[in-house]
């Protein structure tokens, strides 16, 4: 597991990071210690157009049939301070249920993109059993690149980029494993039952974002 603050690399259930001091008690006491439901497109800010989240849709179906083993979800939305994506991503992978077809997902195998439209703050969080398979200098990369769509506020155009980037990567990460060696994901823990997201995620009092800071843990 890596620290959200300072991407160093902790112990399971470490109570705070020996680096910079991050404990997720800071994070609880804004949004609480409460299960969250885990939904694959998560507009609370209401900034994607219904051709934007219909093509998502389509790309996040086409993903997960590709890899089944792994899960990605999608959040824009303003964040109270003092949160950030990465905060915010490691709350939510720590407290979210993510079900299909009836059946939990497990979020060691979780991809969370998190776009905050006023600050012009995106990141990626990884699960810890994609730590390891998808190198922060790739998720940068694909970061930037999608840089051009925060800037003008064009957030389904970033989270296409963002994922068809994430899609590659594992295809990379695939291909350069020994022949025969099978793509086993982490067995799941059992999660608590799903609520639904905090209020204090709201909707953005302004747009566009006027920069754009990229963030990965």
């Amino acid at each position: 597991m890596l620290c959200p603050k300072c991407a160093t690399q902790l112990p399971e259930l470490t109570a705070a990071c020996p680096k910079c001091g991050f404990c997720a008690a800071e994070v609880d006491n804004v949004l609480g210690n409460q299960a969250a439901t885990i939904e694959p497109i998560m507009d609370v800010a209401a900034c994607l157009r219904l051709a934007d989240r219909n093509k998502l849709e389509a790309l996040l179906d086409d993903f997960e049939r590709r890899f089944p083993q792994v899960h990605i979800a999608l959040f824009v939305g303003v964040l109270p301070p003092p949160l950030t994506p990465a905060t915010a991503g490691f709350w939510l992978l720590n407290h979210g249920v993510r079900i299909k077809h009836g059946k939990r997902r497990d979020n060691a195998m979780g991809i969370l993109i998190l776009i905050e439209p006023t600050s012009g703050q995106a990141g990626i969080s990884l699960g810890y059993g994609l730590e390891t398979l998808l190198p922060t200098s790739s998720l940068t990369a694909a970061l930037q690149a999608a840089t051009h769509h925060l800037q003008h506020a064009n957030f389904g155009a970033a989270f296409r980029s963002i994922v068809r980037a994430i899609d590659r990567l594992i295809r990379k990460a695939a291909t350069s494993r020994a022949r025969g060696a099978p793509f086993v994901p982490v067995t799941p823990k059992p999660h608590h039952v799903p609520l639904g997201l905090p209020q204090h995620i709201t909707r953005p009092a302004q747009l566009p974002p006027k920069q754009v800071k990229e963030e990965v843990w």
